[in-house]
């Protein structure tokens, strides 16, 4: 099995945090996009560069982040991550933290949620991933410092035929 890492190159259909994609494409946590103040839902999406080898079999699709609450307010933060394929989102469960340090969350689609089959490579060229977050409280805060996608794939072997003719057929 092989794993590619996609990094954010940017901004997707929606962006309702503050800052966006280059704030959030590399692993460093001094750098976050991230919304106060709200008791709603607020999305991000973000695109990517697919590089997927082609003659691949894919075994799932993930999207990592890294996420807190804010710092000055004790109020439990809510998010979850998201793919959207063909105009609409697919939603991972919803995760809430209290923790005021960053915390990696993984969510896998181990299928493509659209079609309820097994991922194909062209499913992926237009697809956007990001998270939705809920700081819950007037007086609260969501921070998102990291987010990508892994691509698990394996390589499909070529078929090879064997020559025809006749005699006896060994295993």
């Amino acid at each position: 099995m092989t794993e590619i890492t996609l990094r954010p190159t940017a901004d997707g259909y929606i962006s309702e945090m503050w800052y966006g994609y280059a704030n959030v494409s590399d692993d460093s946590d001094s750098t976050f996009i991230y919304k106060t103040n709200s008791t709603g839902w607020v999305r991000s999406a973000f695109s990517t560069l697919m590089s997927i080898p082609h003659n691949v079999t894919i075994s799932k699709v993930e999207v990592k982040y890294r996420w807190r609450r804010a710092v000055s307010y004790n109020n439990p933060v809510n998010c979850k991550a998201f793919i959207r394929l063909g105009g609409t989102n697919y939603d991972a469960p919803q995760r809430t933290t209290s923790s005021a340090s960053f915390v990696d969350q993984t969510e896998t689609w181990a299928q493509n949620p659209a079609t309820l089959t097994t991922w194909d490579r062209s499913d992926l060229n237009s697809m956007e991933f990001g998270v939705y977050g809920s700081p819950n409280h007037t007086k609260g805060g969501i921070y998102i410092s990291e987010i990508y996608l892994i691509v698990t794939f394996f390589e499909s072997a070529p078929f090879e035929s064997a020559p025809m003719g006749g005699g006896a057929i060994m295993f």
